[in-house]
């Protein structure tokens, strides 16, 4: 049911109250800045609808009512745009659109009942906290501000420490190898030099050794003049350091003496393992392929026959075998040389039969090693040694 409420007004001003399901909007016109005066026009809409009851109780005493409290926002109409066409050709763009939304906010209260028990075990008490200005704020603010700019200054702080100890650990550590690197290469050097010293080798080795001697015997000469007290004296010391002197040269002519064999005989080794050494011929595809020739065959046979007519401790039997094997193998060839060989193996066989000392068969037993050397390089018994000797000058 709609009262409808007609006074009178002003021409220039108006009021329009309108009161719809509870809720009031007012709407208030004012032309120019003078007061409201004189009668007014009201329109009143009562609301048609009975508003929800939430329960509650009245006071018997007082006659009062306390209603339980229940509110909501009111929704907002969708308003649904008409479309004129919805076909269309622009299949390659897609146009979006945003919308915001707002959810409805309810919220309600219930009085409390001496005749009605409510459970309270999962409620929660909510206590307002003090007030805070914003100035207060700010300076909260500020304080976290400068407690996050501490620790992030401290976290920068140790970051660069660290790169720091970071480079000096490394170039401590380089330091040191570099150390232990140059250490090792003085105890290599010093090791070096003594074996040149102990176990000389090459010439510059044994130039070393007559230059130290020269020197050890000026300092020994200058010693004697300075500490000889008369022309006996220096003449005895002096003819102490000459024995001295000869005893050293001796022992460096015998170390010459051993190398020279031993380079020898290394030499010798090369040079047989090279001359039986199979050929190596390129074939089409890229590939090598070794391969065994008469010449090297026979190369290698004669070499294993000098490696063992050189080697030492042997028995009496191996060493005859070894014996009647570079016979027969001389035999092939009439000459001079070949005759030695034999003449030398009959010799030393019957020396053996004779159980000599082994002591004494030295000289012979070098004396055709020797021989037998010159018979295995000889290009007219050994053909490989008549190639490579070729090859080696042509080269």
């Amino acid at each position: 049911r709609v009262e409808m409420v007609k006074l009178k007004k002003n021409e220039n001003e108006h009021e329009c109250i309108e009161l719809t399901a509870g809720k009031s909007q007012t709407q208030l016109g004012n032309v120019g800045n003078d007061s409201v005066t004189g009668n007014t026009e009201e329109s009143v809409t009562k609301y048609a609808t009975r508003s929800m009851l939430c329960g509650g109780y009245r006071n018997r005493t007082t006659g009062l009512e306390y209603l339980n409290a229940f509110s909501q926002t009111e929704r907002k109409s969708k308003l649904v745009a008409r479309v004129l066409s919805r076909h269309s050709r622009d299949t390659q763009t897609c146009e979006t659109k945003s919308r915001s939304t707002e959810q409805l906010i309810e919220c309600g209260t219930q009085v409390q009942r001496l005749d009605e028990h409510k459970n309270e075990r999962d409620c929660i008490k909510i206590i307002p906290r003090p007030y805070v200005t914003y100035e207060q704020m700010l300076n909260t603010r500020f304080l976290y501000v400068q407690c996050i700019q501490r620790y992030v200054r401290g976290w920068i702080a140790r970051r660069q420490v660290m790169k720091i100890r970071c480079v000096v650990e490394k170039k401590q550590i380089e330091e040191e190898e570099e150390t232990e690197l140059t250490r090792k290469k003085m105890e290599e050097r010093k090791g070096k030099e003594i074996n040149r010293r102990f176990e000389p080798k090459y010439r510059q080795d044994f130039q070393v050794l007559y230059s130290e001697l020269d020197t050890w015997r000026q300092w020994e000469t200058e010693r004697i003049n300075e500490n000889a007290s008369g022309q006996a004296e220096r003449r005895l010391m002096s003819s102490e350091l000459l024995a001295k002197e000869i005893k050293l040269l001796r022992k460096i002519d015998m170390l010459k003496l051993d190398v020279s064999k031993t380079m020898r005989s290394e030499r010798i080794g090369r040079k047989l393992s090279k001359l039986s050494e199979p050929k190596k011929w390129e074939l089409s595809d890229g590939n090598v392929a070794n391969v065994e020739t008469p010449f090297t065959t026979r190369a290698k046979e004669l070499k294993e026959l000098y490696e063992k007519l050189k080697s030492e401790g042997q028995s009496m039997e191996e060493r005859l075998e070894v014996l009647i094997g570079i016979k027969y193998t001389v035999n092939e060839f009439d000459c001079i040389l070949t005759k030695d060989i034999a003449d030398l193996i009959d010799r030393e066989a019957d020396m053996l039969d004779r159980a000599r000392c082994s002591d004494t068969l030295v000289g012979l037993r070098r004396r055709l090693s020797n021989l037998f050397l010159q018979f295995v390089e000889s290009p007219e018994f050994n053909p490989e040694s008549g190639q490579g000797t070729q090859g080696s000058s042509t080269q």
